[in-house]
């Protein structure tokens, strides 16, 4: 119940709170769905952003792996075509030297006491010998005509005078009396380095060995292993002798010398190279001209110096076993 004012009061005037209906302040607050739809407005634009990145990404992403495939792919290709390239070079080199130690062969071979060759010309006729063997007919007696000489009168002329220039025997044929000899206990062939100021050709280290009087047959390869060395192959039998005799010149080989010492190494490729390196560039070097040797030698010589390269440690036994099912 609502108290009546005593006497003269008036009513007092109702709180604001009393004022304000459920409707008005349903109308003053914001609507919950309202603020989600202006926020998805929000968003939509920033999640649209975010979707074509990630597009543009994975697009990108997908580009670089391809390329990557396709560089690999490349240098696949191009280390095989070098590959393929070195190979045809090295057995291009290899052919050239087999080319130019066949050649150096037979310059040698015939600048080592050449026999002199004649003119082809027409034999010359039968001349009668004054002393033949007539048949003696019976009761001639009156000379007859002048007869043919008979078969025996030719084998009984005096053979004519021989050029005293094929008198010389050639070598081969006291090579060839090396059958009825002793083999040597010195089985074995030495490299015998000795310096030399330039790089000749073979022919002229032949000729001035010579001078020597060094028999250079017995001398079966040379070749350079290092910048002012000079290398030759040589039987054990006759390195005592080749040695005296440069001795007597005044010529002193080097009897120390390592065909694989790093520092004989001149490719400036290799110029920074570390210890090992250049010592396995040295190693590749002389197995190499070691190969180069054996295919410039003949047989049975190829085989003897391969069996001494094999003790050596130089080659294996499979390349003595591929020597002798090689035919010669």
């Amino acid at each position: 119940m609502t108290k009546k004012p005593k006497g003269n009061q008036k009513p007092a005037a109702p709180t604001p709170v009393e004022l304000v209906s459920t409707d008005s302040l349903s109308l003053q607050s914001p609507d919950l769905d309202q603020i989600l739809e202006g926020i998805q407005n929000m968003l939509t634009p920033l999640i649209d952003s975010v979707k074509t990145l990630t597009s543009s990404f994975t697009t990108l992403a997908n580009r670089t792996f391809d390329l990557e495939s396709e560089l690999a792919q490349i240098k696949e290709h191009m280390s095989s075509k070098e590959q393929l390239l070195q190979a045809q070079i090295d057995q291009m080199t290899t052919r050239l030297d087999a080319i130019e130690q066949e050649n150096l062969r037979l310059r040698t071979s015939q600048s080592t006491d050449p026999l002199p060759q004649e003119p082809e010309t027409a034999p010359a006729p039968i001349k009668t010998d004054p002393v033949m063997i007539e048949p003696i007919a019976p009761d001639q007696t009156e000379p007859t005509a002048e007869a043919k000489p008979t078969f025996l009168a030719q084998l009984l002329k005096p053979a004519p005078p021989s050029d005293p220039r094929r008198l010389r025997q050639p070598r081969t044929s006291r090579a060839g009396l090396r059958l009825f000899t002793t083999v040597s206990s010195n089985q074995g062939f030495t490299h015998l380095y000795l310096p030399v100021r330039s790089r000749l050709p073979f022919k002229r280290i032949r000729e001035e060995l010579r001078k020597a009087k060094i028999n250079t047959s017995s001398i079966l390869d040379i070749f350079y292993p290092a910048s002012k060395v000079v290398c030759l192959l040589i039987h054990n039998d006759y390195v005592s002798t080749a040695v005296s005799l440069l001795e007597k010149e005044k010529l002193v080989p080097i009897l120390d010398f390592n065909p694989i010492d790093p520092r004989h190494l001149a490719d400036p490729k290799y110029q920074d190279a570390n210890l090992q390196e250049r010592t396995a560039q040295m190693q590749l070097i002389h197995q190499n001209q070691i190969t180069r040797t054996l295919n410039f030698l003949r047989s049975p010589v190829k085989l003897a110096v391969a069996r001494d390269y094999q003790r050596k440690g130089w080659i294996s036994s499979s390349y003595i076993n591929d020597l002798l099912r090689t035919p010669t």
